[in-house]
Protein backbone atom coordinates (compact mmCIF):
# COMPACT_ATOMS: atom_id res chain seq x y z
CA UNK A 1 0.00 0.00 0.00
CA UNK A 2 1.07 3.95 -0.36
CA UNK A 3 2.38 5.02 2.41
CA UNK A 4 0.78 7.40 4.28
CA UNK A 5 0.90 10.94 4.15
CA UNK A 6 3.55 12.46 6.01
CA UNK A 7 2.22 14.28 9.73
CA UNK A 8 2.19 17.85 9.57
CA UNK A 9 5.01 19.19 12.34
CA UNK A 10 4.00 19.27 15.97
CA UNK A 11 3.84 22.97 17.64
CA UNK A 12 6.48 24.54 19.28
CA UNK A 13 4.39 24.45 22.12
CA UNK A 14 0.43 24.15 23.34
CA UNK A 15 -0.73 23.89 26.68
CA UNK A 16 -2.96 21.02 26.71
CA UNK A 17 -4.50 21.65 29.74
CA UNK A 18 -3.74 22.71 33.63
CA UNK A 19 -5.65 21.24 36.50
CA UNK A 20 -4.94 22.14 40.31
CA UNK A 21 -6.00 19.85 42.96
CA UNK A 22 -6.19 21.38 46.19
CA UNK A 23 -5.83 18.29 48.29
CA UNK A 24 -9.18 17.73 50.24
CA UNK A 25 -8.65 18.80 53.90
CA UNK A 26 -9.33 16.70 57.21
CA UNK A 27 -12.14 18.39 59.47
CA UNK A 28 -10.65 21.16 61.39
CA UNK A 29 -7.68 21.87 59.19
CA UNK A 30 -7.25 24.93 57.69
CA UNK A 31 -7.42 25.06 53.98
CA UNK A 32 -4.53 26.97 53.35
CA UNK A 33 -2.47 24.29 55.70
CA UNK A 34 -3.28 21.53 52.56
CA UNK A 35 -0.41 20.94 49.55
CA UNK A 36 -1.40 21.92 46.47
CA UNK A 37 -1.16 19.30 43.73
CA UNK A 38 -0.79 20.56 40.17
CA UNK A 39 -1.19 18.65 36.95
CA UNK A 40 0.08 20.41 33.44
CA UNK A 41 -0.67 18.98 30.41
CA UNK A 42 1.92 20.08 26.96
CA UNK A 43 2.10 19.09 23.45
CA UNK A 44 5.20 20.35 21.39
CA UNK A 45 9.09 20.82 21.37
CA UNK A 46 9.74 23.07 23.71
CA UNK A 47 10.51 20.80 26.62
CA UNK A 48 12.32 23.69 28.98
CA UNK A 49 9.70 22.53 32.14
CA UNK A 50 11.59 19.18 32.07
CA UNK A 51 14.95 21.25 33.01
CA UNK A 52 14.34 20.22 36.60
CA UNK A 53 14.00 16.81 36.22
CA UNK A 54 17.04 16.71 34.11
CA UNK A 55 15.02 14.85 30.92
CA UNK A 56 15.04 15.27 27.46
CA UNK A 57 11.80 14.11 24.90
CA UNK A 58 12.65 11.48 22.07
CA UNK A 59 11.68 12.55 18.61
CA UNK A 60 9.01 9.48 18.06
CA UNK A 61 5.44 10.78 17.90
CA UNK A 62 4.67 8.32 20.96
CA UNK A 63 6.82 9.84 23.65
CA UNK A 64 6.44 11.80 26.48
CA UNK A 65 7.79 12.25 29.60
CA UNK A 66 6.35 12.96 33.08
CA UNK A 67 8.69 15.89 35.49
CA UNK A 68 7.33 15.97 39.05
CA UNK A 69 8.79 18.85 40.52
CA UNK A 70 7.73 20.77 44.56
CA UNK A 71 7.66 23.72 45.94
CA UNK A 72 7.89 24.86 49.51
CA UNK A 73 5.49 27.87 50.89
CA UNK A 74 5.18 28.95 53.87
CA UNK A 75 1.73 28.31 56.63
CA UNK A 76 -0.19 31.31 58.04
CA UNK A 77 1.37 30.46 61.17
CA UNK A 78 4.98 29.60 59.97
CA UNK A 79 6.67 32.03 58.05
CA UNK A 80 10.13 29.96 57.32
CA UNK A 81 8.96 28.68 53.68
CA UNK A 82 9.22 24.89 54.69
CA UNK A 83 5.62 24.03 56.04
CA UNK A 84 3.90 23.15 53.02
CA UNK A 85 5.25 21.57 49.85
CA UNK A 86 2.92 22.53 46.79
CA UNK A 87 3.63 19.66 44.10
CA UNK A 88 3.27 20.21 40.83
CA UNK A 89 3.57 17.43 37.76
CA UNK A 90 4.23 18.44 34.02
CA UNK A 91 3.42 15.45 31.66
CA UNK A 92 4.49 16.46 27.74
CA UNK A 93 3.82 14.60 24.72
CA UNK A 94 5.79 14.70 21.44
CA UNK A 95 2.21 14.57 19.67
CA UNK A 96 -1.53 14.31 20.97
CA UNK A 97 -1.13 10.30 21.30
CA UNK A 98 2.30 10.92 22.98
CA UNK A 99 0.34 13.15 25.80
CA UNK A 100 -2.91 10.55 26.02
CA UNK A 101 0.38 8.08 26.65
CA UNK A 102 1.68 10.01 29.34
CA UNK A 103 -1.51 10.43 30.98
CA UNK A 104 -2.22 6.87 30.81
CA UNK A 105 0.90 6.37 32.51
CA UNK A 106 0.65 9.09 35.48
CA UNK A 107 -2.58 7.70 36.41
CA UNK A 108 -0.77 4.20 36.92
CA UNK A 109 1.07 5.95 39.69
CA UNK A 110 -0.86 8.17 41.13
CA UNK A 111 -2.67 7.62 44.61
CA UNK A 112 -4.96 8.65 46.86
CA UNK A 113 -5.17 8.20 50.17
CA UNK A 114 -8.24 7.90 52.83
CA UNK A 115 -7.89 11.44 53.56
CA UNK A 116 -8.35 12.61 49.99
CA UNK A 117 -4.41 13.40 49.92
CA UNK A 118 -3.00 12.68 45.65
CA UNK A 119 0.46 11.67 45.57
CA UNK A 120 2.44 9.44 43.95
CA UNK A 121 2.72 5.35 44.89
CA UNK A 122 5.15 4.40 47.09
CA UNK A 123 6.91 2.15 45.03
CA UNK A 124 7.86 5.00 43.00
CA UNK A 125 10.27 6.96 44.28
CA UNK A 126 9.35 10.75 44.70
CA UNK A 127 9.92 12.85 42.58
CA UNK A 128 8.37 11.31 39.54
CA UNK A 129 10.97 11.72 36.38
CA UNK A 130 10.77 9.63 33.68
CA UNK A 131 10.88 9.97 29.69
CA UNK A 132 9.44 6.94 28.12
CA UNK A 133 9.48 5.93 24.02
CA UNK A 134 7.94 2.17 23.04
CA UNK A 135 10.19 0.51 21.91
CA UNK A 136 10.47 -0.58 17.86
CA UNK A 137 8.82 -3.68 18.95
CA UNK A 138 6.28 -2.25 21.00
CA UNK A 139 4.95 0.10 17.78
CA UNK A 140 1.55 -1.95 17.36
CA UNK A 141 -0.22 -2.68 20.92
CA UNK A 142 -3.37 -4.03 20.25
CA UNK A 143 -6.39 -5.62 22.00
CA UNK A 144 -8.46 -8.10 20.29
CA UNK A 145 -12.11 -7.91 20.73
CA UNK A 146 -14.22 -11.02 19.81
CA UNK A 147 -17.95 -11.92 20.45
CA UNK A 148 -18.76 -10.87 24.09
CA UNK A 149 -17.15 -6.99 23.21
CA UNK A 150 -20.46 -6.89 21.19
CA UNK A 151 -23.50 -6.94 23.75
CA UNK A 152 -21.31 -4.09 26.01
CA UNK A 153 -23.15 -0.41 25.36
CA UNK A 154 -21.59 2.01 23.68
CA UNK A 155 -20.83 4.31 27.56
CA UNK A 156 -19.14 0.99 28.43
CA UNK A 157 -17.06 0.56 25.14
CA UNK A 158 -16.24 3.98 25.66
CA UNK A 159 -15.06 3.19 29.38
CA UNK A 160 -12.92 0.25 28.07
CA UNK A 161 -11.67 1.50 25.67
CA UNK A 162 -10.46 4.32 27.58
CA UNK A 163 -9.09 1.86 30.57
CA UNK A 164 -6.52 0.18 27.44
CA UNK A 165 -5.66 3.14 26.75
CA UNK A 166 -4.44 4.71 30.41
CA UNK A 167 -2.24 1.01 29.66
CA UNK A 168 -0.54 1.92 26.59
CA UNK A 169 -3.08 0.39 24.18
CA UNK A 170 -2.88 2.29 20.66
CA UNK A 171 -5.38 0.06 18.56
CA UNK A 172 -8.66 -2.44 19.29
CA UNK A 173 -9.14 -5.12 16.60
CA UNK A 174 -12.71 -6.34 16.41
CA UNK A 175 -13.24 -9.83 15.65
CA UNK A 176 -15.69 -12.89 14.95
CA UNK A 177 -17.96 -10.33 13.55
CA UNK A 178 -21.80 -11.20 13.11
CA UNK A 179 -23.72 -8.99 10.99
CA UNK A 180 -26.86 -11.13 12.09
CA UNK A 181 -26.67 -9.76 15.50
CA UNK A 182 -26.32 -6.39 14.34
CA UNK A 183 -22.50 -5.48 14.82
CA UNK A 184 -22.52 -3.39 11.87
CA UNK A 185 -24.15 -0.79 14.02
CA UNK A 186 -21.56 -1.14 16.60
CA UNK A 187 -18.44 -0.92 14.20
CA UNK A 188 -19.40 2.52 12.88
CA UNK A 189 -20.11 3.97 15.91
CA UNK A 190 -17.02 2.34 18.15
CA UNK A 191 -14.42 3.16 14.90
CA UNK A 192 -15.60 7.02 15.87
CA UNK A 193 -15.28 6.72 19.49
CA UNK A 194 -11.53 5.10 18.82
CA UNK A 195 -10.77 7.82 16.69
CA UNK A 196 -11.96 10.16 19.17
CA UNK A 197 -8.98 8.97 20.73
CA UNK A 198 -6.18 8.64 18.02
CA UNK A 199 -6.72 4.61 18.29
CA UNK A 200 -6.32 2.56 15.90
CA UNK A 201 -8.80 0.15 14.46
CA UNK A 202 -8.18 -2.93 12.80
CA UNK A 203 -10.64 -5.69 11.83
CA UNK A 204 -10.28 -9.68 11.60
CA UNK A 205 -12.13 -11.61 9.48
CA UNK A 206 -14.48 -9.38 8.15
CA UNK A 207 -17.22 -11.34 6.70
CA UNK A 208 -17.76 -12.09 2.88
CA UNK A 209 -19.15 -15.36 2.62
CA UNK A 210 -22.42 -14.26 0.77
CA UNK A 211 -23.27 -11.67 -1.57
CA UNK A 212 -25.30 -10.02 1.80
CA UNK A 213 -22.10 -10.10 3.60
CA UNK A 214 -20.40 -8.69 1.14
CA UNK A 215 -22.80 -5.39 0.77
CA UNK A 216 -23.15 -4.95 4.74
CA UNK A 217 -19.04 -5.19 4.52
CA UNK A 218 -18.67 -2.45 1.99
CA UNK A 219 -21.32 -0.62 3.96
CA UNK A 220 -19.92 -0.82 7.39
CA UNK A 221 -16.36 0.23 5.38
CA UNK A 222 -17.65 3.46 3.94
CA UNK A 223 -19.27 4.22 7.77
CA UNK A 224 -16.79 3.58 10.13
CA UNK A 225 -14.73 6.75 10.78
CA UNK A 226 -11.04 4.64 9.99
CA UNK A 227 -9.88 1.34 9.42
CA UNK A 228 -6.20 1.13 10.09
CA UNK A 229 -5.38 -2.43 9.83
CA UNK A 230 -7.27 -6.07 8.26
CA UNK A 231 -5.92 -9.34 9.47
CA UNK A 232 -6.79 -12.33 8.27
CA UNK A 233 -5.94 -15.79 9.87
CA UNK A 234 -5.34 -18.89 8.53
CA UNK A 235 -6.13 -19.41 4.62
CA UNK A 236 -3.84 -21.39 2.31
CA UNK A 237 -2.15 -20.01 -0.95
CA UNK A 238 -5.20 -20.91 -3.03
CA UNK A 239 -6.94 -18.43 -0.78
CA UNK A 240 -4.46 -15.20 -1.38
CA UNK A 241 -6.16 -13.85 -4.55
CA UNK A 242 -9.49 -13.41 -2.57
CA UNK A 243 -8.45 -12.19 0.18
CA UNK A 244 -6.36 -9.49 -2.09
CA UNK A 245 -10.19 -8.64 -3.25
CA UNK A 246 -10.86 -7.73 0.38
CA UNK A 247 -8.34 -5.63 1.05
CA UNK A 248 -8.78 -3.96 -2.09
CA UNK A 249 -12.34 -3.13 -1.05
CA UNK A 250 -11.69 -2.01 2.36
CA UNK A 251 -9.16 0.45 0.61
CA UNK A 252 -11.49 2.01 -1.22
CA UNK A 253 -12.84 4.13 1.21
CA UNK A 254 -9.30 3.77 3.91
CA UNK A 255 -6.54 3.73 1.42
CA UNK A 256 -3.83 3.60 3.95
CA UNK A 257 -4.71 0.57 5.96
CA UNK A 258 -2.74 -2.31 6.58
CA UNK A 259 -3.55 -5.88 5.81
CA UNK A 260 -1.76 -8.95 7.09
CA UNK A 261 -2.38 -12.37 7.00
CA UNK A 262 -0.96 -15.41 9.53
CA UNK A 263 -0.43 -19.18 8.73
CA UNK A 264 -2.55 -20.87 11.14
CA UNK A 265 -3.60 -24.45 10.71
CA UNK A 266 -0.96 -24.85 7.52
CA UNK A 267 1.23 -28.47 8.01
CA UNK A 268 4.57 -27.93 6.59
CA UNK A 269 3.58 -28.76 2.28
CA UNK A 270 0.89 -26.11 2.87
CA UNK A 271 2.83 -23.67 4.54
CA UNK A 272 6.06 -23.49 1.78
CA UNK A 273 3.43 -23.04 -0.94
CA UNK A 274 2.21 -20.19 1.15
CA UNK A 275 5.59 -18.74 1.76
CA UNK A 276 6.54 -18.99 -2.28
CA UNK A 277 2.80 -17.19 -3.03
CA UNK A 278 4.07 -14.09 -0.22
CA UNK A 279 7.53 -13.98 -2.83
CA UNK A 280 5.20 -13.03 -5.60
CA UNK A 281 4.85 -9.57 -7.30
CA UNK A 282 0.83 -9.92 -7.19
CA UNK A 283 1.03 -10.53 -3.61
CA UNK A 284 4.01 -7.95 -2.60
CA UNK A 285 0.90 -5.30 -4.58
CA UNK A 286 -1.22 -5.74 -1.38
CA UNK A 287 0.03 -7.49 1.68
CA UNK A 288 1.64 -5.68 4.27
CA UNK A 289 3.21 -8.69 6.69
CA UNK A 290 2.92 -11.87 8.61
CA UNK A 291 1.46 -12.14 11.70
CA UNK A 292 3.29 -15.18 13.84
CA UNK A 293 -0.33 -16.56 16.21
CA UNK A 294 -1.93 -19.61 17.29
CA UNK A 295 -1.95 -22.55 15.42
CA UNK A 296 2.03 -21.92 13.40
CA UNK A 297 3.11 -24.63 13.78
CA UNK A 298 6.91 -23.77 13.57
CA UNK A 299 8.96 -21.17 16.15
CA UNK A 300 8.19 -17.58 15.60
CA UNK A 301 12.49 -17.86 15.02
CA UNK A 302 12.02 -20.23 12.04
CA UNK A 303 8.76 -18.47 10.50
CA UNK A 304 10.55 -14.51 10.79
CA UNK A 305 13.96 -16.56 8.86
CA UNK A 306 11.05 -18.10 6.40
CA UNK A 307 9.39 -15.09 5.47
CA UNK A 308 10.10 -13.03 2.41
CA UNK A 309 12.38 -9.85 2.56
CA UNK A 310 10.53 -6.16 2.77
CA UNK A 311 7.20 -8.06 4.79
CA UNK A 312 7.18 -6.96 8.08
CA UNK A 313 6.13 -9.66 11.30
CA UNK A 314 3.85 -9.01 14.40
CA UNK A 315 3.04 -11.12 17.18
CA UNK A 316 -0.27 -12.53 17.32
CA UNK A 317 -0.23 -14.18 21.32
CA UNK A 318 -2.87 -15.98 22.08
CA UNK A 319 -3.30 -15.36 26.01
CA UNK A 320 -7.07 -15.83 26.47
CA UNK A 321 -7.12 -19.95 25.98
CA UNK A 322 -5.78 -22.19 29.06
CA UNK A 323 -5.69 -25.58 27.94
CA UNK A 324 -5.43 -25.54 23.57
CA UNK A 325 -3.37 -22.52 23.16
CA UNK A 326 0.45 -20.98 22.29
CA UNK A 327 0.75 -20.28 25.76
CA UNK A 328 -1.32 -23.03 28.20
CA UNK A 329 -1.61 -22.91 31.81
CA UNK A 330 1.11 -24.90 33.17
CA UNK A 331 0.51 -27.25 36.06
CA UNK A 332 -3.47 -27.37 36.30
CA UNK A 333 -5.02 -29.81 37.68
CA UNK A 334 -6.57 -32.13 34.97
CA UNK A 335 -10.08 -30.93 36.32
CA UNK A 336 -9.35 -26.82 35.78
CA UNK A 337 -7.67 -27.81 32.19
CA UNK A 338 -10.83 -29.42 30.92
CA UNK A 339 -13.32 -27.24 31.82
CA UNK A 340 -11.54 -24.24 31.70
CA UNK A 341 -9.76 -24.14 28.71
CA UNK A 342 -11.26 -20.70 27.35
CA UNK A 343 -12.14 -17.23 28.87
CA UNK A 344 -11.48 -18.02 31.99
CA UNK A 345 -10.41 -16.07 34.93
CA UNK A 346 -6.84 -16.34 35.00
CA UNK A 347 -4.75 -13.93 35.53
CA UNK A 348 -1.02 -14.66 35.73
CA UNK A 349 0.80 -11.66 35.48
CA UNK A 350 4.47 -12.75 35.58
CA UNK A 351 3.49 -15.24 32.96
CA UNK A 352 2.14 -12.41 30.88
CA UNK A 353 4.88 -10.34 31.77
CA UNK A 354 7.72 -12.83 30.23
CA UNK A 355 5.08 -13.60 26.83
CA UNK A 356 5.45 -9.63 26.32
CA UNK A 357 9.27 -9.99 26.35
CA UNK A 358 8.91 -12.42 23.29
CA UNK A 359 9.65 -9.67 20.62
CA UNK A 360 13.54 -9.78 19.51
CA UNK A 361 12.51 -11.43 16.41
CA UNK A 362 9.42 -9.34 15.67
CA UNK A 363 9.16 -6.20 13.61
CA UNK A 364 5.60 -5.51 15.02
CA UNK A 365 4.02 -6.32 18.43
CA UNK A 366 0.46 -6.65 19.16
CA UNK A 367 -0.83 -8.52 22.67
CA UNK A 368 -4.27 -10.00 22.42
CA UNK A 369 -6.28 -10.88 25.36
CA UNK A 370 -10.00 -11.63 25.56
CA UNK A 371 -12.07 -13.16 28.49
CA UNK A 372 -13.75 -12.45 31.86
CA UNK A 373 -10.17 -10.72 32.80
CA UNK A 374 -9.40 -8.87 29.61
CA UNK A 375 -9.02 -5.90 31.62
CA UNK A 376 -5.78 -7.89 33.45
CA UNK A 377 -4.30 -9.15 30.17
CA UNK A 378 -4.08 -6.98 27.89
CA UNK A 379 -3.15 -4.06 30.93
CA UNK A 380 0.03 -6.41 31.94
CA UNK A 381 1.51 -7.44 28.79
CA UNK A 382 1.11 -3.74 26.84
CA UNK A 383 2.19 -1.55 29.78
CA UNK A 384 5.36 -4.12 29.34
CA UNK A 385 5.65 -3.13 25.98
CA UNK A 386 5.85 0.97 27.16
CA UNK A 387 7.07 0.40 30.51
CA UNK A 388 10.83 1.87 31.67
CA UNK A 389 10.89 -0.44 34.14
CA UNK A 390 9.14 -4.16 33.07
CA UNK A 391 7.64 -5.97 35.58
CA UNK A 392 4.23 -8.32 35.58
CA UNK A 393 3.30 -7.65 39.65
CA UNK A 394 4.34 -3.98 39.09
CA UNK A 395 1.92 -3.65 36.02
CA UNK A 396 -0.71 -5.62 38.22
CA UNK A 397 -0.57 -3.39 41.52
CA UNK A 398 -0.50 -0.18 38.68
CA UNK A 399 -3.99 -2.04 37.42
CA UNK A 400 -5.29 -2.51 40.93
CA UNK A 401 -4.99 0.90 41.67
CA UNK A 402 -6.69 2.12 38.57
CA UNK A 403 -10.24 2.97 39.65
CA UNK A 404 -11.61 0.28 36.88
CA UNK A 405 -15.15 0.29 39.17
CA UNK A 406 -16.10 3.47 37.29
CA UNK A 407 -16.62 1.04 34.34
CA UNK A 408 -19.92 -0.32 33.77
CA UNK A 409 -20.86 -3.59 34.05
CA UNK A 410 -18.44 -4.29 36.87
CA UNK A 411 -19.90 -4.43 40.41
CA UNK A 412 -18.63 -6.09 43.70
CA UNK A 413 -20.56 -8.47 44.96
CA UNK A 414 -20.36 -10.98 48.14
CA UNK A 415 -19.46 -13.99 48.78
CA UNK A 416 -21.42 -17.25 47.34
CA UNK A 417 -19.53 -19.15 49.64
CA UNK A 418 -22.43 -21.65 50.86
CA UNK A 419 -21.19 -20.27 54.70
CA UNK A 420 -22.04 -16.99 53.68
CA UNK A 421 -26.08 -16.26 54.50
CA UNK A 422 -27.99 -14.00 53.18
CA UNK A 423 -27.39 -11.42 56.16
CA UNK A 424 -23.86 -12.06 56.23
CA UNK A 425 -21.44 -9.02 57.01
CA UNK A 426 -18.64 -10.63 55.04
CA UNK A 427 -16.75 -7.98 52.68
CA UNK A 428 -16.94 -7.99 49.09
CA UNK A 429 -14.69 -10.20 47.51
Amino acid sequence: PPPPPPRPPPPAWRLAGQCDHGMLPRRNRSPSATPSFTIVLGVGVDVSVLAPCHLSLDAGLESFAICQTSHARPTTSNNSGTGIADIAVHVIGRSDRGLLLGVGRLLRELTVTADGVIGIAASRPAPLALAVTPPPYGAMRGHQLTDWGFFMTTPSFEQFARDLLVFGTNQVEFAHIDYSRGDQHKLVAWSAILDKYDLRVSLFNPPFATASDTNTSLAVFAGMARVDSLFHEGGSADELPMLATHAKALRQFHPNATAWLSPGGLDEVALESWLLALDTASTRAWLTGVAYGPGTHVSQKQLAERVPSGYALRQYPDITHSLAAMYPQPNWHHAWAVTHGRLVVNPSPERFGAIATLNQNATYSRFIGFGAYSEVRPGVCISEATSDEPSGQLSSRRLCRRPLSSSPGIRMHRSSHPSAGANSAQPPR
